[in-house]
C-alpha cells in the first residue's frame, strides 16, 4: 500500500508517517517544509503543498490508495483564512479523486459546526461537508487537544511557568480539556486505513481535566509549583495580548480562548485514546518549556 499524506514532517502528521512506515506502508508527502532527517532510513517522495495546479498534483498522487490530510491553518493571516483553508481542502480532495484515490482520512477538530461564530470551527465543518460530498470513502477524525513533545500549547504553558511566578486564567474556570496523545491519533488513523465504511468519529483521551488542574499538573511536572490566578476574562485577554506583543507571536487567539472556555475541546463519545496524559507528563514533563515555540515565526516569517 502507498499513502499520500499532507504534513508528514509537521506535528500530528509526523506521528502518522511514523506509524505507517513502521507497518511497511510507503508514503508520499505533500509539504512545503520537508525534513528528511526525521526519517533517515526512508526515502519519502515530496511534492509542494499548493492549491492552484491540478495536473502536477494529480500526477504525483496517482498510484496511492489513501489520502490523509492534516493540513489546516491555526488562525487567519493576510490572505489566508479558515474559509480559504476549507476551499483548499476541497481542491486537494478533488485532485485525490481524479488521481484514482478511493479513500480520504481527514483530521478535523472536536465539535465543529457550520453555525459556529468561531471561524476555526465553522471552517472545519465546511471542510468536512466538502469531503462528505466528494463521493470518496472517508474517515473524518475529530481530535480534541493533541499532546506530544512537539505540541505548542503544552510546551508554551510550561515555558510561561518557567518565566513567571504565577499563571493567569480567565474566570470562572468551568471549562475543561480532554487531551489525546498524537501517537494515539496516528493509531486510530492506521486502524481505519482499510475500512470501506465512511465514518465521522471523535479522538479523545480517557482523562478530562479542568484547565486550572491541567496547568497545575504541568507546573508540578517541571518542578515549579506556581499559583494559578483567576482574573476576569477581559483582564486575562489583555495579559495574553501583552504577551503576544512581547513575544511577537499569537500566544492564544481570541477564538481559541472562546473555544476553550466553550468546552469545545472535550468529547461526548467513548474515549479512543489509550495514553494517559498524567503518566506521559510524569515521564516527559521535565523536557517541556526549555524554550518558547514561536508559532507565528515558524510558519509566517
Amino acid at each position: 500500500m502507498e499513502v499520500a499524506l499532507t504534513g508528514a514532517f509537521s506535528y500530528s502528521g509526523r506521528y502518522i508517517a511514523k506509524k505507517l512506515l513502521s507497518k511497511g506502508i510507503k508514503i508520499r508527502a505533500l509539504t512545503n517544509h520537508p525534513k528528511p532527517e526525521l526519517f533517515p532510513q526512508h526515502s519519502i517522495p515530496v511534492f509542494p503543498l499548493q492549491f492552484k495546479e491540478e495536473g502536477p498534483l494529480i500526477d504525483f498522487l496517482k498510484g496511492t490508495e489513501v489520502f490523509i490530510n492534516t493540513y489546516w491553518i491555526r488562525y487567519p493571516h493576510k490572505e489566508q483564512t479558515h474559509e480559504k483553508a476549507a476551499t483548499n481542502i476541497q481542491f486537494l480532495t478533488q485532485c485525490a479523486k481524479r488521481a484514482g484515490i478511493k479513500k480520504i482520512i481527514h483530521l478535523s477538530v472536536s465539535n465543529p459546526s457550520e453555525e459556529s461564530a468561531l471561524s476555526y470551527y465553522k471552517g472545519k465543518a465546511q471542510a468536512e461537508k466538502m469531503i462528505k460530498e466528494s463521493g470518496l470513502s472517508y474517515l473524518i477524525l475529530r481530535p480534541t487537544l493533541i499532546f506530544g513533545l512537539e505540541d505548542i500549547l503544552i510546551n508554551n504553558i510550561a515555558w510561561l511557568l518557567h518565566a513567571f511566578p504565577f499563571f493567569v486564567l480567565p474566570s470562572p474556570v468551568d471549562y475543561s480539556v480532554q487531551p489525546i496523545y498524537a501517537g494515539d491519533v496516528a493509531d486510530i488513523a492506521y486502524e481505519h486505513l482499510l475500512c470501506k465504511e465512511s465514518k465521522t468519529i471523535d479522538a479523545a483521551g480517557e482523562e478530562v481535566y479542568r484547565m486550572d488542574e491541567l496547568v497545575r499538573m504541568i507546573s508540578r511536572s517541571i518542578g515549579l509549583p506556581r499559583p494559578v490566578l483567576l482574573w476576569p476574562k477581559p483582564i486575562a485577554q489583555g495579559c495574553i495580548k501583552m504577551l503576544s506583543l512581547m513575544l511577537q507571536d499569537r500566544v492564544l487567539t481570541g477564538e481559541e480562548l472562546c473555544g476553550l472556555m466553550g468546552n469545545l475541546l472535550i468529547s461526548f463519545e467513548k474515549p479512543r485514546g489509550k495514553t494517559s496524559f498524567k503518566k506521559w507528563l510524569n515521564q516527559y514533563g521535565s523536557r517541556l518549556g526549555k524554550t518558547y515555540t514561536n508559532d507565528f515565526k515558524r510558519y509566517y516569517v
